[in-house]
């Protein structure tokens, strides 16, 4: 019974947000994860919150930067630069590019989520679904172009499945949802969640083991998170 939203600037919204929100960020991720590990990557994830709260200062009236937010930033910068190594970073390698290429991940998902304040009017589901759509109708192009050898595996296809109904679909309805009860401030910082869990199941069901400095590093992105939030 839900309806998609009518035809006007809402779809302007729309598109930012299936780029930002999927499109793009879905490459930059499983590109990079060909060569890092899951664990890495997601702790890699964790400024989306601090980047967020930057956004949302310049994007919106009233989210605006204090001294708390901005501490809690220069906390997570210094948090990225443990877990990537200054000596990685003076010399990009292609593992470093691949790791700057989650951290533009989550800058693209930082955009969304102050993008999704546009779409907390009328339906919810309508206006989640045409983002689908139009997601859809951009990697189309690329998924004939670059994937046409592609044979699915059962693996693949329920990492397929379990990615498009839980981490997409049902994360965006939620995402949308707590972006209109709370701002796109409070909703960036549930995104500290992703490093935390990511870490524990990789140990568990990839058998990850995050080093020393990936855990510091972690240490410092949250404790900025912590601050921002004061």
């Amino acid at each position: 019974g839900e309806r998609l939203p009518p035809r006007g600037p809402i779809w302007v919204t729309v598109t930012v947000s299936a780029f930002f929100g999927n499109a793009l960020p879905f490459l930059l991720i499983a590109w990079a994860e060909e060569r890092i590990e899951g664990g890495v990557a997601a702790i890699l994830m964790a400024p989306m919150p601090l980047i967020t709260l930057l956004i949302a200062h310049t994007a919106t009236r009233d989210e605006k930067l204090d001294r708390y937010k901005l501490a809690g930033i220069a906390t997570g910068v210094v948090g990225v630069v443990v877990l990537i190594g200054v000596d990685k970073l003076t010399r990009l390698g292609e593992d470093t590019v691949r790791q700057l290429a989650v951290l533009g991940a989550g800058c693209c998902y930082a955009i969304n989520v102050v993008a999704n304040r546009g779409l907390t009017g009328g339906s919810v589901v309508g206006n989640v679904t045409a983002v689908m759509i139009v997601t859809l109708a951009m990697l189309s192009p690329i998924a004939v172009l670059a994937g046409w050898h592609f044979v699915p595996t059962a693996s693949s296809l329920a990492a397929i499945g379990t990615l498009a109904l839980f981490s997409t679909c049902i994360g965006t309805l939620l995402l949308v949802e707590i972006i209109k009860r709370q701002g796109a401030s409070f909703s960036g910082q549930v995104n500290f969640l992703v490093p935390v869990f990511s870490l524990v199941w990789g140990a568990l069901l990839l058998g990850e083991r995050p080093t020393l400095r990936a855990m510091a590093g972690l240490a410092l992105i949250l404790a900025g998170v912590a601050i921002a939030r004061r």
